[in-house]
């Protein structure tokens, strides 16, 4: 194997662990709720019609549950701990998303 092999190789192990660590976080979920609606990184407001939602989601008491899981949100009280933050608001017209709430994972919907 020649240098230029090896350095080629070298940058396809590089971007393969990018994209394995980019993956990872995206699809953790923990969450923090916020009081300051801009320290969130959504606004979310809850609604009991599923199919008006942009996300459903499934609340976990276990936080490693929603490690790799989209949609599996495991709430923190630690903002340091959290994948992102959210601000919940009454007003729908003022949301990034509109959430519905399962306690089935199966049903677990989170468009980008």
């Amino acid at each position: 194997m020649n240098g230029t092999e090896r350095t080629h190789n070298m940058l396809l192990v590089i971007v393969f662990l990018l994209m394995l660590i980019t993956c990872n976080t995206c699809a953790a979920q923990r969450i923090f709720v916020t009081d300051i609606q801009y320290n969130a990184d959504y606004k979310i407001y809850i609604t009991q019609n599923r199919y008006e939602a942009d996300w459903i989601i499934c609340p976990t008491e276990n936080q490693f549950e929603a490690d790799d899981n989209r949609g599996m949100w495991y709430m923190t009280r630690n903002r340091f701990q959290a994948d992102y933050n959210v601000w919940f608001t009454t007003n729908r017209y003022v949301a990034d998303k509109i959430v519905f709430i399962t306690k089935n994972k199966y049903e677990i919907k989170m468009d980008a």
